[in-house]
């Protein structure tokens, strides 16, 4: 039998969910869950549920998030609530977690699928984004990556150039891409996200129409003022 997984589970309410997910992020990467009810007179809409895999290094990552949740709940004047514990199998986790990343309508063109399911047959004539985010921010699923693939789907025209800059799984390339833009510049400081992203573009047909840039920090600014900015942009600074 295979060692379990931790799943920390913790209630919030919906103000809080853009604080727990970016923590959640960054402490498990994508391998965390959020559920939300229909009942809206739940003391909890919400649910957060973040897996730490078996290992040497299990103990101290669990640790790690109960006591990032603690924090978030001191701080969070009653939008988040007390963490709870339990283990589950390796086939538990892959089906919760999964179940958790079904296909996802945003706006009015767009569907996000992951790799191991089809397009839903009502959503045949939405433009089809195949993610799978690993450990890139980018699922689809935050509230900003929607409201971008939204705002891109009345921004982009064909032929258009796009720069997508913090391009995680990217997922907002691929957008512009397959909305009609002829070429995109998708820069990404964080090389963990590399083998995710080149995987997408692959996944998406879009390889062709999309480079992808991972810099230092200072010269993904340089580069992005010197190769892709028209010269009438302000320039570009890091702080």
């Amino acid at each position: 039998m295979s060692a379990p997984w931790a799943a920390i589970s913790v209630p919030l309410q919906p103000e809080a969910l853009d604080d727990v997910t970016m923590t959640l992020h960054g402490l498990v990467g994508n391998a965390f869950a959020v559920e939300s009810r229909p009942d809206d007179d739940a003391p909890w809409p919400i649910t957060a549920r973040a897996y730490v895999a078996p290992g040497a290094g299990q103990k101290a990552a669990r640790r790690g998030v109960l006591r990032a949740l603690h924090m978030l709940r001191l701080a969070g004047g009653g939008v988040v609530g007390e963490a709870s514990e339990t283990f589950v199998g390796a086939d538990d986790y892959l089906t919760s977690w999964r179940a958790a990343h079904a296909p996802l309508r945003v706006g009015r063109r767009l569907v996000v699928v992951p790799p191991w399911l089809d397009p839903p047959a009502d959503a045949a004539h939405r433009i089809p984004l195949v993610i799978e985010a690993g450990m890139a921010f980018g699922t689809g699923r935050h509230p900003t990556t929607q409201l971008a693939l939204e705002a891109l789907e009345t921004c982009v025209a064909r032929g258009d150039r796009v720069a997508d800059v913090g391009a995680g799984s990217g997922i907002l390339a691929i957008a512009a891409a397959k909305l009609g833009a002829a070429r995109v510049t998708a820069f990404e400081q964080d090389p963990q996200a590399r083998p995710t992203a080149e995987a997408n573009l692959r996944a998406n047909g879009a390889a062709d129409r999309v480079t992808l840039v991972i810099p230092s920090r200072q010269r993904s600014c340089q580069n992005l003022r010197r190769s892709w900015l028209p010269t009438s942009w302000p320039t570009c600074t890091c702080g």
